[in-house]
């Protein structure tokens, strides 16, 4: 007659391999967080763009650039001045800001960091006008014999 082994007794003695196994697929089953992440992190840059009265400036153009890559992104300020260039990759950054009417304003060195988002507000000074105007008579174009005083009454 062929013994009969208790359950017990089989367990035990196949515990130290289910055991092992389990180590060893649990892991490779389990989700887990995401510790770290790449280059292409989440970090961004926004901010306002006013005059020099505190004046918001809608419609003007954002250029962003990675210092070390040269990636560039660019966006456009809202009706209250506001702008948001999202999801950028972690590193420095200059922010260039152009606008009509305006002289261009840019800050470099904007360091950006996991998770974080970075403000860079820019005021945009009246654009400086540097057009001459040169006036010079045509003595040619005036008509001296018709010329006549008008009287107003």
């Amino acid at each position: 007659m062929e013994t009969i082994v208790p359950f017990k007794k089989r367990l035990a003695q196949r515990l130290p391999t289910l055991f092992l196994a389990a180590l060893i697929l649990v892991p490779l089953i389990v989700p887990r967080p995401v510790c770290g992440q790449s280059e292409s992190g989440n970090a961004a840059i926004e901010g306002v763009v006013l005059d020099g009265n505190g004046a918001a400036i809608s419609g003007a153009s954002i250029s962003v650039r990675n210092v070390k890559t040269g990636l560039t992104r660019s966006s456009t300020t809202a009706a209250n001045g506001r702008y948001s260039v999202p999801v950028l990759p972690l590193g420095r950054y200059s922010v260039k800001v152009e606008a009509k009417g305006f002289g261009p304003t840019q800050r470099d060195a904007v360091d950006l960091r996991l998770g974080q988002t970075t403000a860079a507000d820019f005021t945009l000074q009246p654009a400086v006008l540097n057009e001459k105007l040169t006036i010079t008579p045509d003595p040619e174009g005036i008509d001296k014999e018709e010329w006549r005083p008008v009287h107003l009454h």
